[in-house]
């Protein structure tokens, strides 16, 4: 015999990721839907970017390279530069409203990874270090801040949830 304690979900109606409860055991109004966590990749290819636009990247150029759809609660962004500029190149990595919001000045000429999930006091001052809800569609966005973005290659890595409710 299985034994049953208070905690004991299964025994009580609720089937581990079954996405439904015994609507016997409670009583009123219930809709459980199983909202997964999302990852985009995303390769800003600077040679790419150069050929899309039939010119060089320029400053202050901004690239949207992620549509971000209304209700998406952003958990944040990892960036890693897999070929380095070769010389002075930043970049910054938000949406429209905050153009910095997930990296403000990222090296783009030292190759490595970032992430924009920092809680220290400091990254919460400036950036969306926990994370950031979109109540409307929106887009994610790499601006050139300072030199050129002519060799580099970063890939972002964009981890989100849904979080508009389902239609019942």
């Amino acid at each position: 015999m299985a034994y049953s304690s208070p905690l004991d979900l299964t025994a009580r109606g609720y089937g581990i990721n079954s996405g439904a409860v015994n609507a016997e055991l409670y009583k009123h109004s219930v809709n459980v839907n199983h909202t997964p966590v999302k990852v985009a990749s995303i390769r800003v290819s600077g040679p790419d970017a150069t050929t899309a636009k039939g010119a060089a990247i320029a400053l202050n150029d901004v690239l949207q390279v992620f549509d971000v759809p209304a209700g998406a609660f952003v958990l944040g962004v990892t960036a890693k530069v897999v070929t380095a500029e070769g010389g002075t190149s930043t970049v910054d990595i938000g949406w429209g409203d905050d153009i910095d919001g997930f990296f403000d000045g990222l090296d783009a000429n030292s190759t490595g990874t970032s992430f924009s999930w920092d809680e220290s006091p400091a990254s919460l001052a400036t950036t969306a270090g926990v994370g950031h809800f979109f109540s409307a569609a929106d887009t994610i966005d790499v601006k050139l801040m300072t030199g050129t973005l002519a060799t580099a290659v970063i890939d972002l890595s964009v981890t989100y949830i849904e979080t508009l409710p389902y239609a019942v």
